[in-house]
C-alpha cells in the first residue's frame, strides 16, 4: 500500500465574515458569506466529477460549511471527517482585528512574526512549526490509509499556504523560504491539487504540487501509522 501516492484536492473555504476587511480569523468560529455560500457551490460543481474516496474538513464552521455545500452537490458523497489538525493558524490575540488594526497596537510583534513566521508567534497564537506539526500528523494519516486514493481536503488559506512553501524541506528555517509563504496567496473556494507520496519507504510524506491545478474561479494556482491519529470524527 505504500507505494502509491495520495492525491489531495486542497480546497479553501469560502468567503467567511470577515475576510473581506482583511481581518485574521484563526481559530474564530464565523460562518460564510452569501458570496462564500455561492463559491461553495460553485466549487461543488466543479469537483463533482472527481472521484474522492474521502472528505476531510476542518472544524472551524467555515470550513464545514463549505464542506457540506459541495457534497451537497454530488451524487454519491462519502462520509465527511472533521478534524482540528486542519484548523487555520491561531493567531492569539489579534484574532478578529485588522491588519492594521495590529500595526497600530502592536507593531513590534507584527514586524518580527513578518520577519520569522517560522518561529515567532503572534500573541497567544502559534508558529508556522507549530501549525506544521499538526498538518504532518494529518498528512501521514492520509498517506496510510487512503493510499492510491483522491482525497478533498476543505482547509484554511494558511494551511495550503504553508504545506505548499515548506512540506518536504528537511529544514525551511534555514533556507528563508518563508518568503514563499507571504508570496502565494490562496483565494477563497480556490484548490490546489496536490500529491502525497512515500519517501524511501519512510514513514514521513513528501508533497509536491500536481501540473495543472486550477482554483474554484477556473484561474491557474500556483508520520506514523494508523494508531496515531488527529482528533478525527466521522
Amino acid at each position: 500500500m505504500g507505494g502509491h501516492a495520495v492525491t489531495l484536492v486542497l480546497l479553501r473555504h469560502g468567503e467567511a465574515v470577515g475576510n473581506g476587511e482583511g481581518r485574521y480569523l484563526g481559530h474564530l468560529d464565523v460562518p460564510l458569506t452569501d458570496r462564500g455560500r455561492r463559491q461553495a457551490d460553485e466549487a461543488g460543481r466543479a469537483l463533482a466529477a472527481v472521484p474522492v474516496a474521502a472528505v476531510y474538513t476542518s472544524d472551524l464552521v467555515r470550513a464545514r460549511e463549505t464542506a457540506r455545500r459541495v457534497m451537497a452537490l454530488w451524487k454519491d458523497a462519502p462520509p465527511l471527517r472533521v478534524t482540528a489538525a486542519l484548523r487555520e493558524l491561531a493567531f492569539g490575540t489579534w484574532e478578529g482585528k485588522t491588519y492594521a488594526e495590529v500595526a497600530a497596537h502592536d507593531p513590534a510583534r507584527l514586524r518580527r512574526w513578518y520577519a520569522d513566521p517560522l518561529t515567532v508567534a503572534p500573541p497567544g497564537g502559534e508558529r508556522l512549526t507549530d501549525l506544521l506539526a499538526r498538518l504532518g500528523l494529518f498528512l501521514a494519516y492520509v498517506w496510510h490509509r487512503h493510499a492510491g486514493q483522491t482525497v478533498l481536503v476543505v482547509t484554511h488559506g494558511g494551511c495550503i499556504r504553508a504545506l505548499r512553501a515548506f512540506w518536504g524541506r528537511a529544514q525551511p528555517w534555514a533556507s528563508g523560504t518563508w518568503e514563499a509563504f507571504w508570496s502565494a496567496g490562496v483565494a477563497p473556494g480556490a484548490w490546489t491539487v496536490w500529491s502525497i507520496e512515500s519517501r524511501e519507504g519512510s514513514e514521513h510524506a513528501a508533497g509536491k504540487d500536481v501540473d495543472g491545478t486550477r482554483d474554484g474561479v477556473g484561474c491557474r494556482e500556483e508520520r506514523t501509522g494508523d494508531g496515531l491519529v488527529p482528533p478525527v470524527c466521522t
